[in-house]
């Protein structure tokens, strides 16, 4: 033991006095001996306790003591301590000392494998064969590895070997991050049109940048785009993020005589007079409402766009919006109303067809656990790394998490759109739930979602057909 000497000379102190309150042999050899039994089961006691009372979320911390001190103790305690000559010293346990640090190695990606597949915390019996897998491994590493690199001749070149495949490793793993991953590794038809989609978006936010520049300078995060030059767009997408993320699926299914131009901010509300980037926090959300205003103006005095298309995520706005035009007004819906009143006014006066998207579920509780359960299969792995995994991805219509912002916007929009013939809906539950269940998974198993609420690309692709059947009819 490191720096033992310090314990003994302790025990020698401190033993006379425990061994008279205990009525004890004073003498040296048992003081220390007393002494060391003691704190090897405080320190047992404390190990216990880290293991039955601890969880996850006291690491790390200062909960990260008690099986430390508690190891430290019965360490300090020395081989002559009751619990270590029996406990410590057996066979049993003493093989597993041996074989601890490729223990250590080996339980890691068995375990942490088996969840990412499972996308949950795996079964008792996935976990118990993932610790015996890792047991064996370990023996087999201890016997038949660890020899022949520990010891032996030509210990430069072998440290200089596992040196070369530590940098090897690295260099790849950072290649891999940078790339995201190598499409040549997956079976996916869809990869070439979703890296050919990525490459445009480029191109369609310069075009956007050279008509409305000041998108480029206040826009954070989310740029506008024109699909094709100024003249030649019909449709426009004005919101937030959820207008944004329509865009890359409807640019490939347009026609010739089509084109897209799409107007997103920060969790913006595509309602005139009305401003709901309101986060202090979130510097890119202050210039919403200019942005916006910006965007209408630019479609209603643009007679080659026909089509207008309203995409909000409510729970950006949900009783955090103020009207601009009129700030004494503190009701919620009301505020709503009248910024879908004015809206659909001014953009009718202008001649556009109108269309209302009524959002795509939300999932913050599951869509972590989703994406970790969605291993996309490279070529020649057996199909179940597929997993399709409908219990942590899906989830009942009617237990939707944002079913009250989402109930209330589609509400306000319907009751001022009547009287109305040329306002429209596209409800995104048709496309993303089936019999009353929504999916973060295509039919194929593929993640349509890119986080908790918005589609990445395959999403949006997927929902183009759909969007375009309603702009069509």
């Amino acid at each position: 033991l490191y720096k033992g000497e310090m314990f003994t000379v302790l025990a020698n102190k401190v033993g006379p006095y425990l061994s008279a309150v205990l009525q004890r042999d004073s003498s040296k050899t048992d003081s220390v001996r007393l002494c060391g039994n003691i704190l090897s089961v405080i320190g047992l006691v404390l190990i216990l306790t880290a293991v039955f009372a601890l969880d996850n979320k006291d690491f790390p911390g200062y909960k990260a003591l008690l099986p430390v001190v508690g190891a430290v103790l019965m360490i300090a305690a020395g081989k002559d301590a009751f619990l270590n000559r029996y406990l410590l010293s057996n066979r049993v346990m003493v093989w597993f000392g041996l074989i601890s640090y490729p223990l250590y190695i080996w339980h890691w990606p068995f375990l942490s494998f088996a969840w990412i597949v499972g996308g949950e915390m795996p079964q008792l019996k996935v976990r118990i064969g993932c610790v015996v897998l890792a047991v064996i491994m370990s023996a087999v590493t201890y016997y038949f590895v660890e020899p022949r690199l520990r010891w032996g001749r030509y210990g430069g070149y072998k440290a200089a070997g596992l040196l070369s495949v530590m940098v090897i490793i690295g260099a790849s793993g950072y290649s891999i991050e940078k790339h995201e991953g190598y499409t040549t590794r997956m079976n996916d038809p869809d990869q070439f049109l979703i890296d050919s989609v990525n490459h445009q978006l480029k191109e369609d936010n310069k075009r956007c940048l050279g008509t409305i520049p000041d998108w480029g300078k206040l826009g954070g995060g989310n740029q506008c785009m024109f699909q094709r030059y100024s003249d030649k767009n019909t449709i426009a997408l004005i919101g937030d993020s959820h207008a944004g993320h329509l865009y890359p699926g409807l640019i490939t299914k347009t026609s010739i005589n089509e084109g897209i131009a799409v107007f997103p901010g920060s969790c913006a509300i595509p309602l005139m007079g009305l401003h709901s980037g309101m986060d202090p926090n979130r510097p890119g959300r202050k210039h919403t409402e200019h942005l916006l205003s910006e965007g209408f103006s630019y479609i209603i005095n643009h007679q080659n766009i026909k089509k207008v298309v309203l995409s909000h995520n409510p729970g950006c706005s949900w009783h955090r919006v103020i009207d601009t035009l009129n700030p004494n007004n503190k009701d919620f819906n009301s505020i709503l109303g009248d910024g879908f009143s004015r809206t659909y006014d001014a953009l009718t006066k202008a001649g556009k067809e109108i269309y209302v998207v009524l959002d795509n579920p939300s999932y913050h509780k599951s869509w972590q656990k989703c994406k970790a359960s969605v291993v996309r299969r490279p070529v020649g792995i057996p199909k179940f790394l597929s997993s399709k995994n409908s219990k942590v991805c899906s989830v009942k219509q009617s237990e939707r998490e944002d079913l009250e912002t989402w109930t209330n916007w589609n509400s306000v929009a319907h009751k001022k759109a009547a009287g109305y013939k040329n306002i429209h809906f596209i409800d995104m539950a048709e496309v993303l739930c089936k019999n009353g269940t929504c999916s973060m998974l295509d039919d194929k198993g593929n993640m349509l979602y890119g986080d908790v609420n918005h589609l990445n690309i395959r999403g949006s692709i997927y929902a183009a057909p759909f969007i375009f059947s309603k702009l069509r009819e």
